[in-house]
């Protein structure tokens, strides 16, 4: 069985804009914790050094691409728009 789904551009910038606010928290606690001296799974390298600068250059990266997709907050709001209008149409069309 194969389904379809379609997606506006609105609703692909919502799921960029959501993984990339994960990804930063995630690489930012990484980071903190190698700066602390802590040990953590590597992810590109496991010299902690090169970890710290290749997780550096990653979080600049998504940053610029949350900038680029819009901030994940208005995106939220435009989605809970979609969402409660698409459930009025529903109710309205039984």
């Amino acid at each position: 069985m194969t389904q379809v789904i379609t997606l506006d551009m609105d609703q692909v910038d919502l799921v960029v804009a959501k993984e990339m606010v994960l990804l930063i928290k995630y690489f930012t606690r990484d980071l903190e914790s190698l700066r602390a001296g802590k040990k953590v799974l590597p992810t590109f390298d496991s010299d902690p050094d090169l970890e710290a600068v290749h997780i550096q250059e990653h979080l600049d990266a998504f940053k610029l691409v949350l900038e680029w997709v819009g901030d994940p907050k208005v995106l939220e709001e435009q989605q809970a728009d979609m969402l409660n209008s698409e459930r009025l149409g529903e109710l309205l069309n039984g």
